[in-house]
């Protein structure tokens, strides 16, 4: 390891920066451990890692296109089910 210590609380994007979109709940938990969850635009209805105020864009199987479009993620996560 490069750097040991604690993850900043807060990560604050920047125009033009990373916006993601996280259809995993698996994911979606890890990017707040790594306190990225800031950078996160959207979710699913089981993301409940991340803030209720990030809107639910549907879910893995089910994409509400029109929504996912209006956020404008630069990265869209997902874990294809087993």
């Amino acid at each position: 390891m490069i750097h040991c210590g604690e993850a900043p609380t807060t990560t604050t994007p920047r125009p033009g920066a990373v916006r993601v979109v996280s259809l995993s709940p698996a994911i979606s938990s890890t990017l707040r451990d790594l306190g990225l969850d800031p950078l996160v635009v959207g979710r699913t209805p089981w993301c409940d890692a991340l803030d209720p105020d990030v809107p639910v864009v549907g879910t893995l199987l089910d994409v509400d296109a029109e929504r996912l479009a209006r956020l404008r993620p630069t990265h869209i996560l997902v874990q294809p089910p087993a």
